[in-house]
Formats: structure tokens, sequence, C-alpha cells
């Protein structure tokens, strides 16, 4: 028995499905990129700037604690670090985060202060390993009305309200006589001074005065415009140790404050470890040198024998160290002490953070520990997760969860390697794993949701690239033939009757024209009417699920193509009008073959 409908089908159908496995087949290759460790000079401090340092209740003003070098350069931050912002009082005002995490690279610690009080306030700003700093902020009264400092001339006076000179950096720490270390503090009145007011600053000779990063010597005038109540910063440097006597006059024949401040000899007064160790191999061990430096970084020996602990920063920083501690020693013409350092597990974030802290001695200040931030330069930088991209639901299927380098490779773990698997839809069995050392994945079972729909996996381990997946929930695929096939069906149906509706009215035509007629049913017509349409609609089906609706662009549905209800729909429309169009489509790609045409007569 031949179905002409279904010849042409078939033979149509070759080609078109071809192009749409290829078109379905195309894949994007992910990449990754790894950031390098942080290079050039670490810091040794911090610095705190404001973007205004008087304020009326209610106004804010950022707050940024610059990383600064030994010359009070701005440098970048060298690892992970917690910095911490204090404010004193509290009740002058709010900070919007007392704690900052910053990473390595960072150029500053940022915060917002939000002024509640008037009088003057303290922030201070500390790190891990790092001189801390501090700024002083003015909170003014609210601005009166003119009728109220008509009526309130005591209170809102225009004179000279809290004239005063404070110190911004720590008055603990001594500054050293190198002409480097600074002194700083600041002139602030605790109410907005009159436009026009001038101080001047002076220092006995020989320290200076650093002020608006100029060198004025030994004295500076500091105009006030109005609207501000604090100075900025007023450095002193020396070259000699002595006590030198800072005084603020306001001009011409005002007030007059005083401090004071010590600079002492140049000593050893921190703890430094090698710049050039930025990064080591996470197998190997390496040579650890550390140094004594006074506060600009510049190495010095000590005065006496010193001894330096090392340790590890943090509970998670697993390391171990060879000797535990190195001795410092007077007079032997070097100021630095070397030991072997090396991993026994792997950090966290890729990058441990050591300690080295000297004992305390009864003839000596203490000196400031060392603090550093290492990266662990590992083959593994980062994660992938593969498996099928279709998964049936209520169906489990098993996924791969490999360790790869930089550039993309599988690689074998150099520490066991703990992964989080996660999942929008359903869940991992374990949601947990870890890839022993020497091996390079793991296979995990992935637990789809009752439903269907697009789905987010993802594999994470701490340091490293994430890696992820989407997949479709489906639901079974014979079930989605079933209903492509009953969608082919139906289409088919309602196609065939409406054309023996329409050819029902042509008849009716005819038969008054010509009388009655026999009529019968054309069982083979309709036979391969509802075959063609069943193939043509599971066929319209399985070439949208493969790519043909990537293949339209702009004109794709936003479908899920492993549901039955799309499986139904397509099957119907492909029933519909499917044969018509490969009929079509066969008539354009392979023309009949033409009558033979009677020779003409002579």
């Amino acid at each position: 028995m031949k179905f002409p409908i279904v010849n042409r089908f078939l033979k149509a159908s070759l080609l078109i499905l071809a192009l749409t496995c290829f078109i379905g087949l195309i894949t994007h290759a992910p990449t990754t990129t790894v950031a390098g460790p942080v290079t050039g000079p670490p810091p040794l401090r911090l610095g705190l700037t404001v973007t205004n340092n008087t304020l009326r209740p209610g106004q804010t003003a950022k707050v940024s604690a610059q990383f600064l070098d030994g010359r009070y350069q701005p440098v970048a931050n060298d690892g992970t670090r917690l910095v911490e912002f204090e404010l004193l009082p509290f009740e002058g005002g709010s900070l919007s985060q007392r704690q900052v995490t910053v990473g390595a690279g960072a150029q500053a610690a940022e915060t917002m202060f939000t002024a509640r009080q008037p009088g003057k306030v303290v922030i201070t700003a500390r790190a891990e390993g790092l001189d801390p700093a501090r700024i002083i902020l003015i909170v003014t009264r609210p601005a009166a009305s003119y009728l109220s400092q008509l009526f309130e001339t005591v209170a809102y006076a225009q004179d000279f309200e809290g004239f005063a000179i404070d110190w911004a950096s720590d008055p603990d720490q001594k500054p050293q006589a190198n002409g480097i270390s600074k002194a700083t503090f600041q002139v602030y009145f605790t109410n907005e001074p009159p436009a026009g007011t001038r101080v001047r600053v002076r220092v006995d000779a020989p320290a200076r005065i650093i002020y608006d990063g100029q060198d004025s010597g030994q004295q500076t005038n500091i105009s006030f415009d109005g609207i501000m109540s604090a100075s900025k910063s007023i450095d002193v440097i020396s070259e000699r140790a002595k006590e030198f006597l800072v005084s603020a006059t306001i001009l011409p024949s005002g007030p007059t404050k005083q401090a004071s401040v010590e600079f002492t000899r140049p000593r050893p007064s921190r703890i430094l470890f090698d710049d050039n160790l930025a990064e080591i191999m996470s197998t190997e061990p390496v040579r650890l040198t550390l140094h004594l430096a006074d506060d600009t970084g510049r190495l010095l020996e000590p005065n006496e024998k010193t001894s330096v602990l090392l340790k590890p920063a943090g509970d998670d920083d697993p390391v171990v160290f060879d000797p535990p501690s190195v001795d410092f020693f007077p007079n032997q013409y070097r100021s630095s002490a070397e030991c072997m350092f090396r991993l026994k597990g792997l950090p966290g974030g890729n990058e441990v953070r050591i300690l080295a802290v000297a004992e305390p001695s009864p003839n000596s200040p203490p000196l400031s520990f060392g603090f550093k931030t290492i990266a662990i330069r590992s083959p593994v930088q980062g994660i992938t997760l593969s498996g099928p991209s279709e998964v049936p639901r209520r169906d489990s299927a098993e996924f791969i969860v490999k360790l790869t380098d930089k550039n993309g490779k599988t690689t074998a773990a150099d520490w066991n390697r703990r992964v989080t698997l996660s999942a929008t839809y359903g869940t991992f069995i374990p949601n947990e794993i870890t890839i022993p050392r020497g091996q390079d994945r793991q296979v995990v079972k992935y637990v789809p949701a009752d439903t269907t729909g697009k789905v987010s996996l993802r594999a994470e381990s701490r340091g490293l690239t994430d890696g992820s997946q989407e997949i479709v929930l489906i639901t079974a695929v014979y079930w989605l033939f079933t209903a492509a096939l009953v969608g082919g069906l139906i289409g088919g149906a309602v196609r065939y009757l409406s054309a023996q509706k329409l050819d029902s009215g042509r008849q009716r035509n005819k038969h008054r024209r010509q009388g009655p007629q026999t009529g019968s049913v054309n069982w083979r017509g309709l036979l391969g009417t509802i075959m063609g349409s069943i193939a043509s609609g599971l066929f319209l089906f399985l070439a949208m699920k493969l790519g043909l609706s990537r293949a339209l662009g702009s004109l794709a549905l936003p479908l899920d193509y492993g549901t039955w209800l799309v499986a139904f729909f397509f099957g119907g429309i492909g029933g519909f009008a499917g044969p018509a169009v490969f009929e079509r489509l066969v008539s354009i790609v392979l023309p009949p073959a033409r009558a033979a045409q009677p020779a003409p007569s002579h």
C-alpha cells in the first residue's frame, strides 16, 4: 500500500533533521581568569582622611583608612585584612560599618560617619600589623536664626569657642628622629570661628612643620573660612632626638595653646618580613627572612638580643615553622634572621597569614609585631561540573566534579579539597564532598525536584573558580513522544475534518448542477493523512527540541521543550500543517517529472 504524502515527507525530512541536530549540538567553552599576587612595598601604617571634618548633627562624611608605606605614601594592601573603626565618644555620632574586610590590592577601607551631638569626635582605625591612625572631627551646633541670635547673644556669640590643639597620631607611639617619622596634630574650635580667622603654628628648631604637603619650616599660618572648625593634619618631623614644644596662637594677639612631643633616636621598633616573598607553592617548603626596622621601615640592628616567635595568625592557617622562633643579636652587621616555612594543609582562600611576635624585654620598648599575608600558588585553580543537560524529573542522575588548572585542564588535588554543591531545585547527595589529595574528581548524585524547567547547579570551593551547569528537568522521553504523537493525531484529524467539510460543500454544489452522485469514503487517503500527520507532528517537536528554536533567533519562543504540554502543542501544529508544508518543500526540492508533450504536427 502506497501513501504519497508519507513518502514525500520522508524524502524531505532527512536534510532538515540533519541540519537541526547540527544546530542543537553547538556549544561554547567557558573561560576563567586567575588573579596574581600583589607586588610592591608592603603597607606599614594606616592613614585616615574624611570628606569633611566639620559637620552639623544629621550630616554625613566618608571616612577612608588608606594603606601607607614607610614614607607615608599610599600603597596597595598585600592581603586580606580586617580594618576596625572606633568612635569616641560614642554619643557623638555613628559609623555605618565598624569592621571592614578588604582584600589584596585594595587601596583603602571606607565607612560613613553620621554626626549626632555637638562636640569633638575622634575616629581611630586599626588593622593587624599596621600602625593605627586617628583623626579629629568637629560636630557644631545647628545654625541659629537671626531672631534667635538677637535674644540669645550669649549662646551664639561669635567668639573663639573651644580653641584647642590635639594630637591626631597615637600619643603612646613616640616618633623617631630620622627626618621621616611624623607626629601629627590638629588645631580646632568646638564651634565655627569667624571667617578670616588665622592661627599661627610654631615648633622649636630644628624640628619642622609639614602642612598641606609643604615643608613650612618652624612656623605656618592656617586660615579658617567660617565653615571649617578643624584644620587639616599638621605634621612635625625632626632629625634630632629631643622634646619639642608646639604652639598655636590666634592672630594677631589671641590666646595660645601648647603641646609637646618627644622624638627618640632611631631604634628597631617593628618586625618585618621579606618583601620578596609574595607567594609560595602549596606543596613546597620555603625560607622565611625576617628583619628588624624602625617605624619607617629602615633596617636596623638590635641593641640587645631579641627573640621573635613565629605563629599562624588564624586558626584556619595550617603552617609549620622550623625553628619556631629566631634570635637577633647586636653587633653582627646584619638585621635579618631565617627559618623554614611549609604548609601542613590547605588554608582557606588560597592565602596564609603569619605573625612574628617579639618576646618582651625589660630594657627596651616593645616591638610592633610583624604580619604577613602570603598567596598560595596552587596547580588547582577551578572546578568543573559536568553531567547530562536534561534530567527526567523523579529520576536521579550522576554528575562529575573535577579540579582544573588555570587553562581549564583536569589536574590532581595538591591537598584535600572540600567542595560544596547546590542547586536551585532539587539536591545533591551528598551536598559536600572532599576530593582527596592526588585525585582529580568525584562522582555525585543529583536528585531533582518534582517539577520541570531550568535548574542551575553549582560547585564551590574557597579560593577556586566556581563550576556551574544549567540543566533542564523534563518529563520522561516516552511521555513526550506519546504527547507529540497524540498531538499529531488530533492535528491530523482536525485537518482531515476541515478538508472533508470543504469537500462536502463542493459536492453539494456539484449535486445541484449534475444531479445525485454515489458517495464513497477514501480510506487510503484518510489513513495516509492520519499517518503523515502523526509523523510530521513528532518530527516538528523533535526539530524544535534539538535546536530549530535556537536557529530562529528572535522568533524563538521561550518554551520549555521538556514538558508534555509543549510536546502536545507542537505535535498538534505539525499534525495539522506539517503534511502540507512538507509536500510544498518536496515539490521545491524534488520537483515532479513533467509529462511528455506531444510532438507538434507538421
